[in-house]
């Protein structure tokens, strides 16, 4: 697998959309050592059918590349270069933004060790301002993989590590987490069925000397039309969201957000249109704001990028426009 595809292959999201293994009717009065072995056997054969639930932090993977379409503002410019199968730099530019005075540009280097769909991972990046983000993925044995992330600022008590430990086993996903600043997560996601699977994950601030836990339900349709998913987390925060797949290439998103310490509701809705060449995403809050991006692929190594995102009643618009140049 060359570096490219690895670096396409970047977002992986895990859902399963099969059949439920019913289990057999024992009657008590029946019960004999034969039908206690069938049972247990018919037991082992539903829990072997479980798929794997993908890790608690991409539950929401799929639903958000709908609602969050990706904006950005200004011009921006991204250039990466394969220099063999298992090496590529990049260069990424951002001009115009007023959030940014003066632009970013960013310089990058990829190399991928091993073979596999699941080789050795080391990326990094270089901000002109001498800011350094650092990642390594690593699968450290057949179900435990590695993951680990550096952020190195000038600003004091700015920069930041994480290390992720990911373990998926026959259907389950475990995950523990260490940050500086005495950050421990642990998540863990169970397939209860072959479409439901709960889960859910808790992290403690050494620093502050808080605990936050949030817990998830997923569903998905036997058919693979649609799924709904429901989470409850911290100071009593409710979300629901549904996600339609129309066709192989349609897809609606919708969300739903009720934060009973503070009485607020927020809604937001999307559509995802992916084409041979062409991807759209556009969404719409309950505030009317509208935020949509379009790629488009006008030549085989290059990307056309266009957003726009605002709420017009309020005349507050933003527009942004780019080039992604493959080589």
């Amino acid at each position: 697998m060359g570096v490219l595809e690895v670096l396409r292959k970047y977002k992986v999201l895990a859902t399963s959309s099969a059949t439920s293994v019913p289990l057999p009717d024992v009657n008590p009065e029946d019960i004999t050592t034969n039908s206690l072995v069938e049972a247990v056997e018919a037991i082992e054969k539903a829990r072997k059918a479980l798929p794997n639930p993908g890790l608690y932090e991409n539950v929401l993977g799929e639903v958000k590349s709908v609602l969050m379409p990706g904006t950005f503002e200004g011009f921006r410019f991204d250039l990466q270069r394969g220099l063999g199968q298992r090496f590529a730099v990049n260069h990424s530019l951002l001009l115009g933004s007023p959030m940014i005075p003066g632009g970013v540009y960013q310089f990058g280097a990829t190399c991928v060790l091993g073979e596999g769909p699941d080789p050795t991972l080391l990326r990094g990046n270089v901000s002109h301002d001498g800011s350094v983000d650092a990642r390594w993925h690593t699968k450290l044995a057949d179900k435990l993989k590695m993951r680990a992330q550096a952020q190195l600022k000038h600003e004091a008590h700015a920069s930041q590590a994480m290390v992720d430990f990911d373990y998926s086993g026959d259907d389950f996903s475990a995950n523990v987490k260490v940050a500086n600043g005495l950050l421990v997560g642990v998540s863990y996601l169970q397939s209860v069925t072959r479409e439901l699977a709960i889960g859910g994950e808790g992290y403690y601030y050494g620093k502050h000397r808080k605990t936050i836990a949030s817990y998830v339900a997923k569903y998905n349709d036997a058919g693979g039309k649609w799924c709904g998913i429901g989470t409850y987390g911290a100071q009593g925060t409710y979300q629901l969201h549904y996600l339609r797949r129309v066709s192989e290439r349609v897809r609606l998103a919708t969300e739903l957000v009720y934060n009973h310490a503070a009485g607020e509701a927020q809604s937001s809705f999307g559509v995802e249109v992916d084409l041979r060449q062409t991807r759209f995403v556009s969404s719409l809050d309950n505030t009317f704001k509208l935020a949509t991006a379009l790629e488009c692929k006008v030549l085989p190594q290059l990307m056309l990028l266009l957003s726009a995102e605002g709420t017009p009643a309020n005349d507050d618009l933003k527009f942004g426009y780019g080039f992604q140049f493959y080589m």
